[in-house]
C-alpha cells in the first residue's frame, strides 16, 4: 500500500477527478438516467421487468412507446411532464397503466374519490406545452391505457380540451379509441383563464371513476368537465367531483 504521503499531488489531482465525475453525476441526473459509479446512461427510462420508470425530466412519451400491455408507466411524484403525449395504438387487451411513484398507501383508497388537496403533493402533473393541442392525445384506434394518481394542468390559455380522445372525423366505430380509463386523477383548468373542456371523450369503454375536476369554465364560451358527441358509447363516469 502507498501511503497518501508519498505522492500528495497525484492523490490531490485523483481527488479531483472524484469531485468532478460526481458533480457531472448530479448534473445529468435530472435529464438522465446517471450513477455515481461513472455510468451516464443514454436513455431517461429505467425498466425493470414490466415496469417503466420516467423520472423527473425523463421521456414520457418514448416510456408510451416502448410499454406492451400489461406493463405500469411509473411516473415520480411531484415532477412535470410537459408535453402533447400521444397514446399509441398496440396490440393486445392487458391495460397499460400509467401511475404516480407515490406508494399505494400515500393515494386514496380505491373506489374512494382523491382530494387535491390532500394528495396534490403526491401527483405527478402531465401538461400540454403547445398552443392549441391537449396534454394527452389518444390516437385512432388506441385501446387499453389507464391512468392512477396523475393530475393533468390546463393547455395553454385554456384553448380546447385536457385530454383528448377521438377526434370526431372517425368513419367507423375501428377507429374510435376504446378502453381509456382515468382512476383517482385530478384534472383542472387555470384559476385565471379557466379552460374549455376536461375531457373530450369520443371513445368506447370509458372509464372516468373516483377524480376530481375543476376550474371547468371559459368566458364568453361554454365548458364541459366531461363530453362526448362523437361515439356510441359506454362511458363511465362514477363518484367524481366535477
Amino acid at each position: 500500500m502507498i501511503a497518501d504521503s508519498v505522492f500528495p499531488a497525484q492523490n490531490d489531482l485523483m481527488r479531483l477527478i472524484l469531485l468532478l465525475a460526481n458533480i457531472l453525476c448530479l448534473v445529468f441526473s435530472g435529464s438522465m438516467t446517471a450513477s455515481c459509479s461513472g455510468h451516464v446512461s443514454g436513455t431517461p427510462l429505467e425498466i425493470s421487468g414490466k415496469t417503466i420508470t420516467v423520472r423527473k425530466g425523463g421521456d414520457f412519451q418514448a416510456a408510451l412507446e416502448k410499454a406492451a400491455p400489461g406493463d405500469t408507466i411509473v411516473l415520480e411524484a411531484g415532477a412535470t411532464y410537459s408535453g402533447s403525449f400521444k397514446l399509441p395504438k398496440k396490440p393486445g387487451s392487458e391495460f397499460i397503466t400509467i401511475r404516480s411513484s407515490s406508494a399505494d398507501a400515500e393515494l386514496p383508497a380505491a373506489g374512494v374519490r382523491i382530494d387535491p388537496a390532500k394528495y396534490k403533493d403526491r401527483l405527478p402533473k402531465i401538461i400540454s406545452n403547445v398552443r392549441g393541442e391537449p396534454a394527452i392525445l389518444a390516437e385512432n384506434g388506441a385501446h387499453h391505457f389507464r391512468f392512477v394518481g396523475i393530475e393533468f394542468g390546463p393547455t395553454i390559455e385554456g384553448l380546447y380540451d385536457i385530454i383528448k380522445i377521438g377526434s370526431g372525423q372517425e368513419k367507423n366505430a375501428e377507429m374510435l379509441p376504446h378502453h381509456i380509463e382515468f382512476d383517482r386523477v385530478w384534472i383542472h383548468g387555470s384559476e385565471m383563464e379557466g379552460q374549455r373542456r376536461g375531457i373530450a371523450a369520443n371513445g368506447r369503454h370509458i372509464r372516468v371513476v373516483n377524480s376530481y375536476i375543476s376550474d371547468i369554465h371559459r368566458k364568453g364560451d361554454e365548458g364541459q368537465g366531461i363530453a362526448a358527441w362523437a361515439t356510441d358509447g359506454p362511458i363511465e363516469i362514477i363518484n367524481n367531483y366535477i
